[in-house]
């Protein structure tokens, strides 16, 4: 046990009224205590009060020796939380609701997979052109898109090409090409 004069401490309060003070850094340990047993937490601004060490505090609990006998004044109280109906609408406010949020998500997740389409075709009109399919023409008409986004539908174009019957050789790196088919080859 502590004496303090005056001091910032930890008040602990039963349903009935029974008064507890302990050191203010004993909050973090006591607060499953204190919601368990629906106790009452305050800070409070007290004078001439002896501080229980845990192992007391336990003790005058469970004795019902509680120290009723303190003069003090509540600087905030801890548990319950006091927050009033004006502060929590301020918040929820402040606060994107759900609904938009994955309205948001969903609109983005439709401008990618069309994003994602249309290269998809470009590359594709590309390969039925006989073109030369390079990463850096793609890159040059899609400059925002990462090489490896490009790289990977690139890939994805490819391999539906080639399972259609189409045969795709590699020119050099990062260059591809659909190989004409023998009627189409010019004499």
């Amino acid at each position: 046990m502590q004496m303090k004069k005056s001091a910032l401490v930890l008040l602990l309060e039963n349903d009935k009224a029974e008064r507890f003070f302990t050191k203010k850094s004993n909050l973090g340990i006591l607060l499953e205590f204190i919601r368990t047993f629906k106790l009452k937490a305050c800070l409070v601004r007290a004078e001439n009060v002896t501080l229980l060490e845990l192992p007391d505090l336990s003790k005058r609990i469970s004795e019902n020796n509680p120290q009723n006998d303190v003069q003090y004044s509540i600087v905030k109280q801890v548990y319950p939380p006091t927050d009033t109906p004006q502060i929590v609408t301020a918040m929820v406010k402040s606060i994107p609701t759900m609904e938009s949020a994955l309205l948001k998500e969903a609109d983005q997740d439709v401008s990618k997979k069309e994003l994602r389409q249309e290269i998809r075709e470009y590359i594709e009109n590309m390969f039925n052109n006989y073109e030369v399919v390079a990463i850096g023409k793609i890159q040059i008409k899609y400059p925002t898109i990462k090489k490896s986004t490009i790289y990977n539908n690139l890939h994805f174009v490819r391999k539906k090409l080639e399972f259609q019957g189409a045969k795709i050789r590699k020119v050099s790196v990062g260059m591809y090409q659909i190989e004409k088919p023998k009627d189409d080859l010019e004499l």
